[in-house]
């Protein structure tokens, strides 16, 4: 590709559909076949595999898969989804090992020392091959993260991020909707409509209480990013709630299943699924999620609507001022109470808010003054943004992923213009003659200092190679090339009409 360093790659649709497959097979093959994914393949520190990370490729992958439907590419299409679903069904497995977590996070009180200090009541970030809780690091320059060697275990609060759920449910929806429930999909069914009721209740809890931020950071307070993640969580839930409800009582009624109990007796339905047969795994499937449909059945639909709009008004109440949307805020007073108001600074991860979770509070005069803060804060005239003022990791680098999710904004905004010039930025830096993108660039990083020493323990690198910036581009890409499609299909309609009209005066 030596010959096209001088290309505006926008202007080369055929170019930018070659590089989307190649991107796209370049993140499928980092994709075990267990589904599980490490956060990034060549930096030790990044072995576990996070949710957020995971959820976020496999949603590219799903719109990625439906471009190529589109496009009657088939072979593609079938690529890109089975490695969609390769990642839900590993996180759907690991999810569930939590299940007894986030019963204890329901059951306690807030006040409770287990709710609010310990990874034993919630679901972590990031996990494991065995699906458990991510504590490798891999790194012998970093100390142990084992559990064992620390007394500070029921601490370790930089785990407890609380977008893992709701992103998770997410990327779920997005697949059934696109591609219902088909075989590779089928797989977590049953662990779906068992986890859903839970899940839903876990979040209505959690969302007015500390986390850690999409940064591993700041776990003293609510974050915008997270409640409003949480928001799109439970819609996402209701679309499945309702789907699960008229599809699977259509496809599997309670006529054709009562004599499924009785073939499979008293055996272990869940063990049943280890069965070779591929009939008797479906009359498996069937049957526990006949069983499961009978909770999915007794969810309160308004009852979600109900919690939807509580948390979008705490998202205003607490976050908005002057139709700008802040980061964060911080939690209590010394006498206990809840703190008004924001910590008023944004964050770059608050764009995931206005492309992904788009809760109601978020409106577009909301969206313009809070991106022309990003904009002025935080990209500073520069192509990509710093996460945000202050930022000492890595010296504060530029996050290519968080740039690409701006172009989804602008995409969204009809400023072309602008998403093109990440776009353009993007390819031509680091996909001409690689498939590679990093983690951060040192471009007017935001600061000098890299305290923690991640820049020379890594030899005096970035990190040169993470997914979640590879599935941004392929992400980002598929929404810039249907929006082309989209344009000119609109040509060639007002071609028609114009000439029908031209036939007509003639």
């Amino acid at each position: 590709m030596e010959n096209l360093k001088n290309l505006k790659a926008v202007d080369d649709k055929e170019f930018l559909i070659s590089r989307q497959k190649e991107v796209i097979n370049y993140i499928e093959s980092q994709i075990k076949p267990s589904g599980y994914m490490k956060a990034s393949h060549n930096y030790l520190y990044y072995i576990p595999m996070w949710f957020r990370d995971s959820s976020f490729t496999s949603i590219s992958l799903t719109h990625n898969a439906k471009f190529f439907e589109k496009n009657n590419d088939k072979e593609d299409e079938e690529k890109a989804k089975d490695a969609s679903t390769r990642l839900l069904n590993f996180m759907w497995k690991s999810v569930n090992n939590f299940s007894q977590n986030m019963e204890k996070a329901i059951n306690l009180p807030y006040e409770h020392p287990a709710f609010n200090n310990t990874m034993l009541t919630h679901v972590p970030a990031r996990i494991n091959e065995d699906g458990k809780m991510g504590w490798h690091r891999g790194n012998n320059l970093m100390e142990s993260d084992d559990p064992v060697d620390h007394l500070d275990f029921n601490q370790s609060l930089w785990l407890k991020q609380f977008d893992s759920v709701p992103l998770l449910i997410i990327a779920t929806n997005e697949y059934i909707k696109n591609f219902g429930i088909d075989e590779k999909i089928g797989e977590s069914l049953h662990k779906i409509t068992k986890l859903l009721p839970l899940m839903i209740n876990y979040m209505n809890k959690i969302y007015v209480t500390p986390c850690s931020n999409a940064w591993e950071m700041d776990t003293n307070q609510i974050h915008a990013y997270d409640v409003a993640a949480i928001y799109s969580g439970m819609e996402n839930a209701l679309e499945l709630v309702k789907y699960f409800k008229k599809e699977l009582n259509e496809e599997y009624s309670i006529k054709k299943l009562k004599k499924l109990k009785d073939i499979l007796n008293a055996r272990d339905i869940e063990n049943c699924l280890e069965e070779k047969n591929k009939a008797e795994i479906e009359l498996c499937l069937k049957a526990i999620n006949m069983a499961n449909n009978e909770k999915i059945n007794n969810i309160d639909e308004n009852e979600i609507l109900k919690n939807m709009d509580n948390i979008d008004k705490f998202l205003k109440n607490h976050f908005i001022r002057n139709n700008i949307l802040y980061k964060a805020k911080d939690v209590f007073k010394n006498d206990g109470t809840f703190k008004n108001g924001p910590v008023f600074e944004v964050d770059s991860e608050e764009i995931f808010i206005f492309t992904r979770f788009k809760p109601p509070s978020a409106t577009k005069t909301v969206q313009n003054k809070t991106m022309e803060k990003i904009e002025t804060d935080l990209f500073d005239g520069n192509v990509l943004p710093i996460r945000f003022l202050g930022d000492k990791y890595f010296f504060g680098g530029r996050w290519p992923l968080l740039g690409l999710e701006a172009a989804n904004w602008y995409i969204q905004n009809n400023k072309k213009e602008n998403a093109e010039k990440i776009i353009n930025y993007i390819t031509e830096k680091y996909l001409l003659n690689s498939n590679k993108i990093p983690e951060q660039e040192l471009v007017n990083p935001a600061s000098k200092d890299d305290p923690d020493k991640f820049f020379e323990k890594n030899n005096s690198n970035i990190i040169d190679d993470l997914a979640w910036s590879e599935s941004a581009y392929a992400d980002v890409l598929s929404e810039y090339l249907k929006s082309l499609n989209l344009e000119q299909d609109e040509q060639e309609n007002k071609k028609k009409h114009d000439l029908k009209i031209y036939k007509r005066e003639s």
